[in-house]
């Protein structure tokens, strides 16, 4: 899949799948009317058609969001004027839309690595490197997502922890190669692409007038972020809106973190990371917030619109569609049994099993022993 198609493809069904997670966009094109309600004028046309006594009997129970003839979907969007489901990952009640992205994210991530690491020799890594800083690279600015770009560069410099290398980083004979053969997608990736995540998740850069899905992983973070969580202990206790079975996902996040934590890489302890990433997810539930990141998704993906840059967008692939759900990647990385088995605990045996992987492909260099300097010492 990753050889045969275009990085522009790819990232064009990666956006799709994701915007209909959020913005219950169809995958498989644009539907009309593209512009939500004001909730005003469907209450008024409701009560035109119903009265108002069915009105407000019904209304906890339609969908937050506004536009006609989508399918309503669990967990997607939910309250009453929530208009999509970028607002509901602000929201006290959006825990379960959360944990939802935080597991695509690391699925997403993981894919990155394995299609990367289970390549033979370093000519076809470098290749599925140079594929992913392009796919990277169309998922930010021809498409304007990015929860998608911040996936995708998480799988390419996976974020260290404890115990954990830079699983792809620390190929140095790939990346060599990748300049050699590929100078313009290493540059990009030094040059452009990393500064840019590190800037997003300090909330340093400015959000870009196309936009079709903001950076969500930092904000998502924070509503599921506990005491415990700051002082790097086993949170024993239950996050916001928590119950036992599913509370693997915030383990998994702290112990192997998304991202790195600010509270150590700023003189003021993450404070000013922490109110720009706050103001920033008051503008997502903004009036007009959800009509403009739709409007962008029809520039980048209508059938008139191509991709925003006069180039026709690409047909939809049903099998490059499933590719890129969360559904496929837990079975494709885990199994049917493992991908019910606990986050935190699959994940972080994922992770070693790359880990080897990653050494397989280039063993780390071994130290030289003791023994060897006296025997050297000690010849005449």
């Amino acid at each position: 899949m990753l050889k045969e198609t275009g990085p522009r493809v790819l990232a064009n069904h990666l956006t799709r799948v994701d915007l209909h997670t959020l913005l219950m966009i169809p995958p498989d094109g644009i539907s009309t009317p593209t512009t939500p309600k004001n909730a005003d004028e469907e209450r008024k046309e409701d009560e035109e058609t119903n009265g108002r006594e069915g009105v407000e009997n019904g209304r906890e129970d339609k969908i937050g969001c506004l536009w006609e003839g989508f399918e309503k979907r669990p967990g997607e969007v939910g309250g009453s004027g929530v208009c999509s489901g970028i607002e509901l990952v602000t929201l006290p009640h959006g825990h379960q839309i959360r944990v939802d992205l935080v597991e695509r994210t690391e699925c997403l991530k993981l894919m990155v690595a394995v299609t990367i690491l289970t390549c033979p020799t370093q000519e076809e890594r470098a290749e599925a490197l140079h594929k992913w800083i392009q796919v990277a690279v169309e998922t930010k600015t021809a498409l304007g997502n990015l929860f998608g770009f911040c996936a995708v560069m998480m799988g390419l410099c996976m974020p260290q922890s404890a115990s954990y290398y830079f699983m792809v980083e620390r190929l140095s004979s790939t990346w060599h190669v990748l300049r050699q053969r590929y100078t313009d997608s290493a540059f990009n990736f030094e040059a452009k692409l990393r500064p840019t995540l590190k800037s997003m998740n300090e909330c340093t850069n400015p959000q870009a007038p196309n936009t079709t899905i903001p950076h969500l992983l930092p904000i998502a973070l924070l509503h599921e972020r506990l005491l415990e969580d700051l002082h790097g202990m086993t949170p024993d206790s239950l996050g916001p809106n928590e119950i036992h079975e599913n509370r693997g996902p915030r383990l998994h996040l702290y112990h192997h973190a998304c991202l790195q934590p600010w509270e150590s890489s700023s003189a003021d302890f993450g404070l000013s990371t922490l109110h720009s990433h706050l103001e920033a997810s008051r503008k997502f539930g903004a009036p007009g917030a959800a009509a403009a990141f739709h409007r962008n998704a029809e520039i980048v993906l209508g059938s008139s619109g191509g991709c925003g840059d006069g180039v026709v967008a690409p047909k939809v692939d049903q099998l490059l569609l499933d590719a890129f759900r969360t559904e496929f990647h837990l079975k494709f990385l885990w199994g049917s049994r493992g991908a019910t088995v606990e986050s935190s605990e699959r994940h972080a045996k994922f992770e070693r099993v790359l880990n080897l992987m990653s050494e397989k492909c280039e063993p780390p260099p071994t130290a030289p022993s003791p023994n060897s300097s006296l025997v050297a010492g000690s010849c005449p």
